[in-house]
């Protein structure tokens, strides 16, 4: 049997004269409506627009029913547990059906690395979507005694999407990466944005420069790109590092990694010969990593500075 707790008393008088009769009926009206929403609580279900909690020792008992009438087309039905109130389902009062919460009973993962079409599954309920864009190329060098710069990581954003918030389809645009200074003299590309529809989106990182030579200050790091629209993150990619020159040898920083993707490793000079080792590619091309500038020795020609890493589109679907 259910146990209950009141937070109000009543003793029976004696009814002795026409005054006790009055101390009774007083007491009565009294305490008849606060009976009233006790034997409410204790014995029904309760329709508001937020949870019940009356007085400060009566607190909601367990298997009580909560009906949130806030919106008036569409009730949400909970139930409490003994600790907090749990959804058990909704009313639609306009064509007066009962929906249950929904439940994934399957993930499936969809991968994007070239522009395309999402289409969502069947009966997808919702989705976590991964925006990453591409990272920049370095520069090319012709300088003796100098690096190229590295280019800067890619932007990244995540969200959760219902089916109804994603519809149809949406469009994936995958930025690719900057592609390294493919001439002496010449600055690394940017690295391009990528999409998911107009739902969220990232901006790929900046390319380097061509050259960092001997006398001149270091630049600051390369600007990543960054993400946006994102519910749940929305961030920028990695700096590049700054490089280093000296009169025995150089080398170029690291580029700048992305969330999915590293960046590549910076070049450096080769002391055996004095000459240039060429700036490398992000790690595994892919997920908007920076690539690395060339290091350049006294006796070198100049280093082709390496590419970045295209972005990448990650749709982890619940269904069911």
């Amino acid at each position: 049997m259910a146990t209950t707790t009141t937070n109000f008393s009543f003793i029976e008088p004696a009814v002795l004269s026409n005054t006790d009769a009055n101390v009774w009926g007083g007491m009565l009206n009294t305490n008849s409506s606060n009976l009233d929403t006790y034997l409410t609580q204790i014995t029904g279900s309760y329709i508001g627009n937020s949870a019940p909690v009356l007085g400060t020792t009566v607190t909601p008992t367990s298997g009580q029913f909560w009906i949130n009438n806030t919106v008036s087309s569409s009730w949400p039905v909970q139930i409490y547990d003994g600790a907090s109130w749990v959804l058990i389902g909704t009313i639609n009062t306009v064509n007066h059906t009962f929906t249950a919460p929904a439940t994934a009973s399957s993930i499936n993962v969809q991968v994007f690395s070239s522009s395309g079409t999402y289409t969502p599954s069947a009966n997808l309920s919702y989705a976590v979507v991964e925006v990453q864009a591409g990272g920049g190329g370095a520069g090319f060098t012709n300088a003796n005694s100098a690096y190229g710069a590295s280019g800067g990581g890619g932007g990244y954003s995540k969200s959760a999407l219902s089916a109804t918030t994603i519809g149809a389809s949406q469009t994936i645009t995958i930025g690719t990466g900057g592609s390294g200074g493919a001439s002496m003299n010449t600055n690394g590309a940017a690295g391009g944005s990528s999409s998911f529809g107009s739902l969220l989106s990232a901006t790929g990182g900046s390319g380097g420069v061509y050259s960092v030579a001997l006398g001149l200050p270091n630049p600051d790091s390369t600007t990543p790109g960054i993400g946006s629209g994102g519910n749940i993150l929305n961030l920028p990619g990695g700096y590049s590092s700054v490089g280093n020159n000296s009169t025995n040898g150089n080398a170029s920083g690291n580029g700048g990694s992305g969330i999915a993707g590293t960046g590549g490793a910076g070049g450096v000079t080769n002391l055996t010969n004095n000459s240039q080792i060429p700036g490398r590619n992000a790690l595994a091309n892919t997920g908007g990593g920076g690539s690395s500038g060339a290091g350049v020795g006294s006796l070198g020609s100049g280093g082709v500075g390496g590419n970045g890493g295209s972005g990448i589109v990650i749709v982890t679907e619940f269904i069911g």
